[in-house]
């Protein structure tokens, strides 16, 4: 059942988002819009009934990490946009001072659980608004506990069902026929969840009156160098291309093969795509890969019995399952065929991406430092020996270099090739302190004569994603003036 759900939905939500990136009219990228967000309630839907049976089965899993509490609330924000626009409703939200921005816990989880409460509050909710609130309740030296309150002035919940309300199947409307039902499952699982995690939750409400639910769950302190915070957040944000990779890529369904193939052609990745087992390991034999995408649904060879006949032969490449199955048995059996790791469909774009970093690392582009002192010597040669004055122009340029690179991915989201040279040439006047030498100037450089040379698209775009990806490594290396 799940990979026969899955495997369209992969398509439908793949192939709406990329086609939202086209040159669309207004009614066009409305309905795109429709489809997206409708296979994206699909999924919603999908994956409470998968909870559902993993809770009870025992197989839902902690997986503890460290995370950024004030990132995950701006994404859920910006999630819930159009929810607010729609419904002319207020959303918003605060962290309380003495709550750490970094912690340590399962993220994945906190987003579910925040995700199903604000979704059933926008539900119910006709006018005022959503409000999350995050305190802290108790605290240690080594953890932390939190209690996030999540507050709405919609119809609120009859006395009758309060008791009820965390169970399966349980709906939380008042018999009101206009406002729209759910399945049910959303809070029994929000509280399966909070009690998988250490913690637990409530409800105040009433009928006519809104509610306010309450999750109060455990975090491990996470003291975090800035040098930390600089990565991490490198890490969750910027285009990163990789040189010279040979990927190859299982997939039956031509479908997914273009969708796979676009999602990596956005990394100047040109994987080489083949429909089964067989062909996997005839291209192996005369072909040097550095990473397999292998679908576990193939004709012929599925891609256990591949990837068992890969490791037979020697061949130690890295083997990333892709699969519909989303249970952890499914994991283990992968792990046991010789798998190094694993990716659900649909395809999660930032999923792909951490499975690229891991296994591609070493082809990154590497960051090319610029000379230090040389840039130093220009830039306090620009001051006329001023030291004071040169920090100031480095910190104009540390201004001005964000709001660049945000137009640069708006030209590659909407594949706007046109806007290019005004953006460009902004940027020469924005890094010229750097000096005309510095790694970033010539690729501004390169990308102007290919785009007068009127070069290919994935051409123009890949190096666009290139030099988004220098700009960004160059300003997070602009800390402050150093005389040599």
């Amino acid at each position: 059942m799940s990979h026969e759900l899955r495997t369209p939905l992969n398509a439908i939500k793949g192939f709406s988002r990329l086609l939202q990136q086209t040159d669309l009219n207004e009614e066009q990228h409305k309905f795109s819009d429709i489809i997206e967000n409708s296979s994206n309630n699909l999924l919603h839907l999908v994956n409470d009934i998968l909870d559902i049976s993993k809770i009870e089965s025992g197989e839902m899993t902690v997986d503890q990490k460290e995370f950024d509490l004030k990132r995950m609330l701006q994404t859920l924000e910006s999630m819930f946009m159009n929810t607010v626009k729609e419904k002319q409703l207020k959303f918003t939200w605060q962290i309380a001072a003495d709550v750490p921005q970094y912690l340590h816990g399962d993220p994945d989880r906190l987003y579910q659980i925040l995700i199903n409460l604000v979704s059933n509050a926008f539900k119910f909710t006709q006018k005022g608004f959503v409000f999350i609130d995050v305190s802290k309740s108790l605290e240690d030296d080594k953890k932390v506990e939190l209690e996030f309150r999540v507050q709405d002035t919609g119809i609120g919940i009859p006395e009758s069902k309060l008791e009820l309300i965390f169970e399966r199947f349980q709906q939380i409307g008042n018999g009101q026929e206009n406002f729209q039902k759910g399945t049910g499952l959303g809070l029994a699982i929000v509280k399966n969840l909070a009690e998988l995690l250490g913690g637990s939750v409530n409800v105040i409400s009433e009928a006519g009156k809104g509610s306010i639910f309450k999750v109060v769950l455990p975090f491990t302190k996470h003291l975090i160098t800035e040098t930390a915070i600089v990565e991490f957040e490198e890490a969750q944000t910027g285009l990163i291309t990789f040189n010279n990779t040979a990927v190859l890529v299982a997939e039956d369904n031509p479908v997914n093969q273009l969708l796979i193939t676009k999602l990596l052609n956005q990394y100047a990745i040109r994987p080489e795509i083949k429909e089964n087992g067989m062909e996997v390991l005839e291209a192996l034999k005369t072909q040097h890969f550095d990473l397999l995408l292998l679908d576990i649904q193939m004709p012929l060879l599925d891609g256990y019995k591949t990837c068992m006949a890969i490791r037979e032969n020697g061949n130690v490449i890295p083997v990333v399952a892709m699969t519909a199955y989303v249970m952890d048995a499914e994991k283990e059996k992968c792990k046991a065929a010789g798998m190094n790791d694993y990716l659900a469909k649909p395809i999660d774009e930032d999923e792909l991406k951490k499975i690229l970093q891991k296994y591609l690392g070493e082809f990154i582009q590497p960051s090319q430092k610029r000379d230090e002192i040389n840039t130093n010597s220009f830039l306090l040669q620009l001051a006329g020996g001023d030291m004071q004055m040169a920090g100031k122009i480095l910190e104009q340029v540390k201004l001005e270099i964000p709001v660049e690179i945000l137009k640069l991915k708006k030209i590659i989201s909407q594949n706007n090739i046109e806007a290019l040279p005004a953006v460009c040439h902004n940027l020469i006047s924005s890094i010229s302190p750097l000096g005309n030498d510095s790694l970033v100037m010539k690729k501004i450089m390169a990308l102007q004569k290919m785009v007068s040379d009127n070069g290919t698209e994935s051409e123009i775009l890949n190096s666009t994603a290139g030099l988004i990806a220098e700009l960004e490594r160059n300003y997070n290396d602009l800390t402050t003036f150093k005389q040599q």
